[in-house]
């Protein structure tokens, strides 16, 4: 790894730990959140999915496909980002799911 590609997944590293973090919550509060925990660490998960898939595709256009002409590169690049954003919209609406969802009142 070079160090360009180190230093482009610094600024992306807060944002992976804070959603790491959510799915630890989410399983922490499993217990009595149940449904809401659920879809909230699905939807952490989902987004901590997208990062790790963010800095693969820039590692693999990056690195990987030097010998590539650019054009195929975009092409790739493009790819990446439809699933990226297809696993953040997902992550998106399952955690406002987890918020706005209906919840059942605990029984007395």
């Amino acid at each position: 790894m070079t160090l360009g590609f180190l230093m482009s997944i610094v600024p992306r590293l807060p944002m992976l730990i804070l959603y790491l973090l959510g799915v630890a919550l989410a399983i922490g509060y499993a217990s009595t959140l149940r449904g809401a925990a659920t879809c909230a660490g699905a939807g952490f998960g989902c987004l901590a999915l997208g990062y790790v898939l963010g800095i693969a595709s820039q590692y693999w256009v990056m690195i990987a496909m030097g010998d590539v002409p650019l054009s195929t590169r975009g092409t790739t690049l493009a790819l990446f980002s439809l699933v990226i954003t297809a696993v953040s919209l997902v992550g998106t609406v399952l955690l406002m799911i987890a918020i706005f969802g209906r919840r059942t009142p605990p029984a007395a």
